[in-house]
């Protein structure tokens, strides 16, 4: 007679731990997996989020590296001379690319890349000036920023945008066939152009405050009415200290300290 096993020799529960371990194992990792990728992927969005936000904060003021200064005009004067502005303008865009790419730190990119290939990264300064047409990027969709014809930083007054499109490369979704290779990330940024091109003591509204030149009408302290006033000071102390009030109406500096 055979006597088949107990459920207390522990035969049953370890076959029925190790069926519950084979079916939890890969739902653990994928779920792993996924976490690891979006944590990557949130990490890179607020890399760029941060760097065009520093970008266009640097880009509305007046600052360029002056080793991004070229001699446009071969006048061996490079931001200055005849076409100064044009040098600076031109050197304010690669000072706004460097400041913006100082901040890209713990993503893969690569700028010479194309945009339909994974760690492609583009910065893009332009304005909204009258001979600029700028296109803004898309996140999640294959439209990168653009500016027609030149990027430029603008002039004082116009707007100046700083774009970062990057596309993140996933590393382990391609492997296991789930989704895109990559995923389109998209910052943009935009500020006013301080007017720092003009003098602002020269904007800067006159004062509607008096005259400090005395005329013929001023009063000019002099000895002896320094010495009046000392004594009708040392009156009014007297006779507050005696309760007389009586001369108040002639000093009306003692309404301020009656009651």
């Amino acid at each position: 007679m055979n006597i088949p096993d107990s459920p207390m020799d522990g035969t049953a529960p370890d076959k029925n731990r190790a069926s519950r371990l084979v079916f939890i194992t890969p739902v653990l990792f994928i779920l792993l997996i996924v976490a690891f990728e979006l944590v990557r992927l949130s990490f890179a969005w607020l890399v760029i989020e941060k760097s065009t936000r520093y970008g266009a904060r640097f880009a509305i003021t007046e600052s360029y590296d002056t080793l991004h200064c070229a001699d446009l005009d071969n006048d061996s004067t490079p931001c200055a001379g005849a076409s100064s502005q044009k040098e600076i303008d031109a050197a304010r865009v690669l000072s706004i690319k460097d400041i913006t790419r100082q901040v890209l730190q713990g993503i893969h990119y690569d700028e010479n890349l194309k945009d339909t290939q994974a760690g492609f990264l583009k910065i893009t300064v332009c304005s909204n000036g009258a001979d600029s047409i700028f296109t803004p990027p898309q996140s999640k969709k294959p439209v990168y920023a653009k500016c027609l014809p030149d990027e430029n930083a603008g002039l004082p007054g116009e707007r100046a945008s700083v774009s970062v499109d990057y596309n993140f490369k996933f590393m382990f979704f391609p492997v296991f066939g789930i989704g895109p290779r990559f995923i389109h990330l998209a910052s943009h940024r935009e500020g006013i152009n301080e007017y720092f091109r003009d003098s602002r003591a020269a904007n800067t509204p006159p004062l509607n405050s008096p005259s400090l030149t005395p005329d013929a009408s001023t009063p000019v302290p002099n000895e002896n009415s320094t010495a009046r006033q000392l004594q009708q000071v040392d009156e009014i102390l007297s006779q507050s200290l005696n309760g007389n009030y009586s001369n108040r109406d002639h000093y009306p500096g003692l309404l301020a300290l009656d009651g």
